[in-house]
């Protein structure tokens, strides 16, 4: 039963070209009009009421006047304060000519025998931003009957499909390799050391500040010194840097050095006392063999300490 009534519903869109809501309204209305004219019918058989021609007649013609108002649709009458108007009786004919969903007017898409309400739709469709890219798209919109679709696609100004976007490479200008820095490590500041993979800036910093207490590299082994130097990061100092010969280096006058700038030196800070008693003691260096007289002073301490001394 259900299913019955939408279809009656669904016709009377059709045919009245109403809305769904105004189909309803006009089926409830019939339905009204069917029961009264059934009962006016059905009473006086079970009751065998005298009713008199004259009351026969004002039943007759209030039945008739509710029948004429669903037979006599041009004209008008509210539901619900909803307005509606049949246009059914116009006898239109539907015109074809060429139009593009986006831009045709309201008053074009009911030439094309488009319903009013699938017209709204789509104008309202246009208002909040959308866009009909394919005849497909239009074909989706609400309350437009396929049969219609395939009257109006060869008129539609679209495309079938959208066209697939075709990417075109040129070839790129030709740009000769990238010649790999090397980095001078008694030159180079923070920035530089950072270039290189696995130095941040804390270990960029080390590298400067350990250059400065010594005064200078003279051997790439020195950086193995630096906390957190592992042998990969080593490895990777190795491929990016180098040391200009003859090495910058700032040499310590160990004749005239007093005790804080020896200490400050990390070869020389655990030696500075045993030096500066020395040569007090013997009143000076002349070369590294006197130094070597130091006994506290090992042997491998001796050879790093020889780069930094000067016997001025």
């Amino acid at each position: 039963m259900k299913n019955f009534f939408k279809h009656i519903s669904r016709s009377l869109r059709v045919y009245f070209d109403i809305s769904l809501r105004q189909a309803r309204g006009t089926l409830a209305l019939m339905i009204v009009v069917f029961v009264i004219f059934a009962i006016n019918i059905v009473t006086p058989l079970i009751f065998n009421d005298d009713i008199s021609a004259k009351d026969d007649s004002q039943k007759s013609d209030s039945i008739l006047a509710l029948i004429q108002a669903i037979a006599d649709t041009t004209g008008e009458y509210r539901s619900n304060d909803v307005k509606f108007k049949n246009t059914a009786h116009t006898n239109t004919i539907a015109q074809r000519f060429d139009f593009d969903p986006n831009t045709v007017s309201e008053e074009n898409l009911r030439k094309l025998g488009i319903q009013k309400y699938v017209a709204n739709g789509i104008i309202n469709y246009r208002n909040k931003g959308g866009i009909f890219r394919t005849k497909k798209d239009f074909k989706r919109m609400y309350g437009l009957d396929s049969n219609q679709y395939i009257s109006l696609m060869p008129y539609i100004l679209l495309p079938d499909t959208l066209a697939k976007k075709i990417y075109i490479s040129f070839p790129k200008t030709f740009q000769p390799a990238k010649q790999p820095i090397t980095i001078e490590i008694n030159t180079a500041d923070s920035a530089l050391f950072e270039t290189i993979y696995g130095i941040g800036p804390k270990m960029a910093s080390r590298i400067v500040k350990y250059r400065e207490k010594l005064g200078g590299y003279y051997a790439m082994n020195q950086l193995k010194d630096i906390w957190g130097v592992d042998s990969i990061l080593y490895q990777e100092l190795m491929k990016k840097c180098v040391i200009n010969m003859p090495a910058k280096i700032q040499k310590i006058v160990i004749n005239i050095a007093d005790e804080k700038t020896l200490k400050e030196h990390p070869y020389f800070r655990n030696y500075s006392k045993h030096i500066i008693a020395y040569r007090n003691t013997h009143g000076g260096f002349k070369s590294l063999d006197d130094l070597a007289k130091i006994k506290t002073i090992p042997p491998d301490k001796l050879v790093l300490m020889a780069y930094y001394l000067s016997f001025e």
